[in-house]
């Protein structure tokens, strides 16, 4: 899976998760960020023709 790469990149206030396939329990409630830890926001989930989740993080 791909959520193991997100944890070498650099932990960031915001990050948005587009996960085509995805419906919203699909997402991990945290994900691990190079010097952080990122929590799910569970009242911003979208959908566009796609999925995307906002995750915010602190470091």
């Amino acid at each position: 899976g791909g959520w193991e790469a997100i944890a070498t990149f650099p932990c960031v206030d915001n990050l948005w998760v587009i996960a085509p396939g995805y419906i919203r329990e699909s997402y991990p409630p945290q994900l691990t960020m190079r010097g952080g830890l990122c929590h799910i926001d569970p009242d911003d989930y979208h959908r566009i023709g796609f999925p995307y989740q906002r995750y915010r993080c602190e470091s």
